[in-house]
């Protein structure tokens, strides 16, 4: 997924010179922080930062163990920062444009904006979207979450991710130590069985939404509508 250009100007609020005042000052600072802590768990930084700790790690000769923490450490930051900004941004004054800007998101990965989800479902939504995407999701069927609460929720969520990223990042480590034929049929089995993964938590969002009489083929229609209302 890609960040919106516009978006520090979407979320966050204007500083009012006004009031210009030490509080202003640092919410609008907050805000600004908060934004740019989701929009690297959103964005392929996310997997560049992860994906570049698990590499430097097998590149220093660390054995799988040490390769998986070093992984999941690097998840638990990223998808971490990312509750914690998501939970701010979402019960903030601004919070219904953040919902907004979510929602377009949610679009891409085939999500409807109206659709509310059952925790498997939702956990599914985590492995694709991040902790903040199902942070948003949690707090848009209950938009009387506190702030504590939607924190809690994404960083279960980020815990989750975290602890399936030690595991990846095992595996990965201890296939390069294999000999080469058995390496490549590792990692071919690695790739299936991912995929296996995706497509199963695509079938079972999909099948929601459509129990819900969403029709999942209008969904990127939805998308074209989001759009329209920045122009």
């Amino acid at each position: 997924m890609t960040q919106e250009k516009n978006l520090p100007e979407y979320i966050v609020p204007q500083f009012d010179e006004e009031h210009n005042d030490s509080q202003g000052l640092s919410n609008t600072i907050r805000r600004t922080a908060e934004v740019a802590m989701v929009g690297v768990e959103i964005t392929p930084l996310n997997e560049a930062i992860r994906f570049g700790a698990m590499g430097v790690a097998i590149a220093s000769g660390a054995d799988p163990l040490t390769v998986g923490a070093v992984t999941g450490i690097a998840t638990m930051a990223v998808e971490g920062c990312g509750a914690v900004a998501a939970a701010g941004l979402l019960t903030s004054k601004n919070g219904n444009k953040a919902i907004d800007w979510i929602n377009k998101k949610l679009t891409k990965l085939h999500i409807s904006p109206e659709a509310k989800f059952s925790g498997s479902a939702k956990a599914g939504i985590a492995f694709l979207g991040g902790s903040a995407i199902v942070a948003s999701v949690k707090y848009r069927e209950q938009p009387g979450m506190t702030e504590s609460e939607v924190r809690k929720y994404g960083f279960k969520s980020a815990v989750a991710l975290a602890g399936s990223a030690t595991i990846m990042g095992y595996g990965v480590a201890k296939g390069v130590e294999l000999p080469g034929p058995e390496m490549v049929g590792t990692g071919l089995l690695s790739i299936a069985g991912l995929s296996a993964v995706y497509s199963r938590i695509y079938r079972k969002i999909r099948r929601e939404q459509q129990q819900e009489g969403i029709d999942t083929g209008k969904i990127n229609i939805q998308e074209s509508s989001y759009e329209d209302k920045d122009n």
